[in-house]
């Protein structure tokens, strides 16, 4: 008979809303407004637009190695971490009652 494996060591499942741990770890600067704030982690990015303390578009971001600001949809490593649509919506309203 063949010898079995080690088992795996146990991983802790990632955290709601956190960013998979593969993600690349920058600081990030966002421009909302004609204001500069920052620096921030990948996990304060996504927590804020979690929140919809920023949105995806009308936010500029900038980080150490980019050439220029750019719109926070538009850059790919935080694309991806945002929801369908592009940007967190807030809840619609009813209709109004006639």
């Amino acid at each position: 008979l063949g010898a079995v494996p080690p088992p795996l060591p146990a991983m802790p499942p990632p955290l709601p809303g956190a960013p998979p741990p593969l993600l690349p770890q920058h600081q990030y600067y966002l421009g909302v407004n004609g204001q500069q704030y920052g620096p921030f982690g990948t996990a304060q990015v996504v927590q804020m637009l979690q929140a919809g303390q920023v949105a995806a578009t009308g936010t500029k971001v900038w980080r150490p190695g980019l050439p220029a600001w750019v719109e926070l949809a538009q850059l790919p490593e935080l694309a991806v971490l945002l929801p369908p649509g592009g940007a967190v919506q807030p809840p619609s309203m009813p209709p109004p009652l006639s």
